[in-house]
């Protein structure tokens, strides 16, 4: 039928609604991590951001989601939402109203809240807060990279209570601001919170997450959070827990860093989530979520990356693979691993003068081609 749009075992009809086809990684992911139906009565679900129901629908006929609670503020989307629902034969409620509205008229409690707003997460997560318990999920989208990545800088200032690093670093760094934000702001409420993914793609950011409650969690949350610092004169970074920045010279050289922050300085990834996207991947034969997943498996869980070709440049070097300058640093005693935020970028243990070392003998062939794969 004309205007239908099929993904897992859904389909639904768009009408006026937006719907990204693209963010089928991003539902896959999440079905993925919340795992398949069991016996019991299955987990409470609230879908803030409807639109054409695809997310929420597909999570109650895949997953060990049983009910859940659709919500869409549009009225000209509502009724084919509601039409979506009714033609995939699933039981759901779904109420033309904002988040806001009923996360602060509402006594119910969410097992998964899904957020994926037009734009930021900035104006929600407070009232989502709300109708969280321990043990939830809360899954988010933030597609104003603008904001979150530096572009707009000070809109990231007052939207977010965070400076943000417009450089080859800002994907990262813009992730772990809005990590940062979710933390600051469920910390309110006595909920820490544990990252199962964090994620930059296809030009969003999107995190996994899992609460607990109590302040001593809600502290240690806290306590995650941080400054991240980049030398614009060698390449050198660094990173320092605490709401001060206590760095401002880069040990390397001498000069000023750039900070960034604050920020979530905390894990990126957990390897349950992982192994079930992962699982998932293998038994649904998706060659881009399984290449996302293998990348993802093996990047290095720590704060920042070097931008290879940024070294290059101040080196004098013509461009070298970042294989290369992996491959050297292993050998040389350091971890080091590519980076989903960054196709030339390498995260690694290792200081900067360290890293343009690799580079050098990467650039004079001291480090064989036949030894990562470049013959």
């Amino acid at each position: 039928m004309e205007g239908m749009y099929a993904e897992g075992l859904a389909k639904v009809g768009s009408g006026k609604a937006f719907i990204n086809p693209l963010a089928k990684l991003n539902r896959d992911m999440g079905i993925a991590i919340v795992g398949p139906k069991t016996n019991g009565g299955g987990l409470k679900m609230l879908d803030a951001t409807a639109a054409t129901g695809i997310r929420g629908i597909r999570y109650l006929m895949e997953s060990a989601v049983g009910d859940c609670t659709f919500l869409e503020i549009n009225e000209d989307v509502f009724g084919q939402l509601e039409a979506n629902i009714k033609s995939n034969s699933v039981k759901a409620t779904a109420l033309n109203t904002s988040i806001q509205e009923f996360c602060s008229s509402t006594r119910e409690r969410f097992d998964l809240v899904e957020l994926d707003p037009f734009g930021g997460i900035y104006p929600y997560v407070f009232d989502v807060a709300k109708v969280l318990r321990g043990g939830s999920y809360f899954f988010a989208t933030a597609t104003d990279t603008a904001v979150l990545c530096g572009a707009q800088k000070n809109a990231c200032l007052k939207l977010y209570s965070a400076k943000p690093m417009h450089n080859k670093l800002c994907h990262e760094t813009g992730l772990r601001i809005m990590i940062g934000y979710m933390a600051r702001t469920l910390a309110q409420f006595n909920f820490g919170i544990d990252v199962l993914l964090g994620m930059f793609h296809d030009h969003y950011m999107r995190v996994y997450a899992k609460l607990t409650s109590g302040a001593a969690a809600a502290t240690r949350s806290i306590d995650s959070l941080g400054f991240a610092f980049h030398c614009d004169s060698c390449g050198a970074i660094a990173s320092s827990k605490g709401l001060v920045p206590v760095q401002t010279k880069c040990e390397a050289c001498g000069s000023k860093m750039r900070a960034s922050g604050p920020l979530w300085l905390g894990k990126l990834k957990d390897k349950g989530a992982i192994d079930a996207i992962s699982a998932y991947s293998s038994r649904s034969g998706g060659r881009r979520l399984q290449s996302v997943s293998q990348l993802l498996s093996s990047e290095l869980d720590i704060p920042l990356f070097y931008h290879i070709p940024s070294f290059t440049k101040r080196l004098g070097i013509t461009g070298v693979s970042p294989d290369a300058v992996i491959e050297s640093l292993k050998n040389s005693g350091f971890a080091a691993s590519h980076t989903h935020f960054d196709p030339n970028g390498v995260k690694s243990d290792a200081p900067s003068d360290s890293v343009a070392e690799a580079i050098r003998d990467v650039a004079s062939g001291k480090v064989s081609a036949l030894h990562y794969g470049q013959v």
